[in-house]
């Protein structure tokens, strides 16, 4: 995600919304806020859930940043309130008015960037953010060189492509097509007399 792009926070929250609902289908009960995750769970069930959202973050080829994550506690600050969940309080924070914090020459720096590139790309989006999809179901498909992805009628699939057609070495268009035609397999029931719109990316297949 380009840093300091208008459109980059919500490219990145329709992401991690994702995420959180794949989750959430799973009866793991998680939000999200931009690109941070938090949730709620049983003791007895907290550290299953927590190394499920791991492992998907590893399905679906997503970094995260291990050092900033937080594994199950009872006391957890999310966006300024800390939950404590023995006592069962919420807790805010006042923050300091007039601390004072030393300008070092990285700050300095992320100054300098900021007032020339401000001047050019304040406000300037290089992502649509118009766009119209005509049918209320999403029929979304995406593919890789090494998995595969569709979304529609509220459900998803996502998997790895196996070994024989891995074998074929097939370029990234023929794999975008296969994903397009293995949707349509799955999905086939419900398309019956349905008009509908495929969103791909890939511009070959279109």
């Amino acid at each position: 995600m380009l840093f300091g792009l208008h459109s980059a926070t919500l490219a990145c929250q329709r992401t991690t919304k994702a995420v959180s609902y794949i989750l959430n289908e799973e009866g793991i009960l998680v939000d999200i806020y931009i690109d941070d995750f938090y949730g709620a769970e049983t003791q007895e069930l907290a550290d299953l859930s927590f190394d499920r959202m791991t492992q998907l973050f590893l399905e679906l080829g997503l970094q995260s940043s291990p050092d900033k994550d937080t594994p199950p506690t009872h006391e957890m600050t999310c966006l300024g309130v800390c939950v404590n969940t023995l006592n069962m309080t919420l807790t805010c924070f006042a923050s300091p008015r007039h601390q004072q914090y030393p300008v070092t020459d990285v700050l300095r720096g992320d100054l300098v960037w900021w007032t020339h590139f401000l001047q050019h790309y304040n406000g300037v989006s290089v992502i649509p953010t118009n766009v119209t999809v005509s049918n209320p179901d999403s029929f979304v498909c995406d593919a890789c060189l090494d998995a595969c992805g569709a979304v529609c009628f509220g459900e998803f699939f996502h998997a790895p492509f196996p070994p024989f057609i891995a074998a074929k070495k097939l370029n990234i268009n023929q794999l975008e097509l296969l994903t397009i035609l293995v949707s349509l397999k799955l999905w086939q029931a419900q398309f019956h007399g349905c008009t509908f719109e495929i969103l791909t990316d890939n511009q070959v297949c279109v």
